[in-house]
């Protein structure tokens, strides 16, 4: 999914992408808080989009919903982590 984006990226039809990192990018944490298995080809996927849109013009923006059931705050540092 991230590579249908760039593409529109690419092609000058997207100024803004929001995206939501809903846990640490490992099988587990994804896993858990999507309640499905999560590939480490689609964690990879997400981190190089996340570096794409970082080295990118485009405006873009990472967020959380926080759910304490869910994360820690190792967590949240860890997800900050991937956009600096």
């Amino acid at each position: 999914m991230p590579f249908q984006i760039i593409n529109l990226l690419e092609q000058d039809l997207v100024d803004y992408v929001a995206v939501d990192v809903k846990a640490p990018l490992t099988q587990e944490a994804y896993s858990e808080i999507t309640g499905t298995k999560v590939s480490i080809d689609t964690l990879v996927d997400l981190y190089t989009f996340i570096q794409y849109l970082i080295d990118s013009d485009c405006d873009y923006e990472f967020r959380t919903t926080v759910i304490p059931k869910f994360h820690t705050v190792e967590d949240i540092h860890q997800i900050c982590a991937y956009a600096l």
